[in-house]
């Protein structure tokens, strides 16, 4: 059930980032704007820090400024979306229930005012999702600012159109 429900929420994420990216590199306002550039590589890279937790593997990111040109940002969310699904076909189900260990909860702490509670594998899996519908839906406010009509990328929308699998912008030239 577990497994379903996680390669359900996944395929969604990447499918709806993949859309997404694509309204953002087909718009002249989008591509020079630097709050959906900020929002973009915040959302990836989240997505790859709880990918490094799972994982167990230290921390290193690229930072912002040295993506030149969208397209390789965009190439850089979907690679995550490329391990993310890996990992979600070898990691053990059975270790959903494991405690994980935020390294960020001390600031968190900061934040709250109290100590955070304990968090599973499938809390945190979980929240990557929530996470990035959240950005996205900054994002998709932001375009529409711009003067864009914002692509519609919600879970249901995918499930009427039949979970499609993602569409990545660049794969369409290919």
């Amino acid at each position: 059930m577990e497994s379903q429900f996680l390669q359900e929420i996944f395929g969604h994420m990447e499918w709806a980032d993949a859309t997404v990216w694509d309204k953002i590199l087909n718009s002249s306002h989008a591509q020079h704007d630097a709050r959906i550039r900020e929002l973009v590589y915040h959302s990836h890279v989240t997505q790859y820090a709880f990918l490094h937790i799972w994982r167990d593997e230290p921390m290193d990111f690229p930072e912002l400024a040295t993506f030149d040109e969208l397209e390789a940002l965009c190439e850089w969310g979907r690679s995550y979306h490329l391990q993310a699904k890996k990992f979600l076909y070898t990691f053990s189900y059975s270790a959903l229930q494991k405690e994980i260990e935020i390294p960020w909860a001390a600031r968190v702490e900061k934040l709250l005012g109290t100590k955070p509670k304990s968090t599973t594998l499938l809390q945190t899996m979980t929240q990557v999702c929530a996470h990035s519908t959240y950005h996205r839906g900054q994002i998709n406010a932001q375009l529409r600012n711009l003067g864009d009509n914002p692509p519609l990328v919600d879970f249901i929308a995918w499930i009427w159109l039949g979970k499609p699998e993602a569409n990545w912008p660049h794969e369409k030239a290919e």
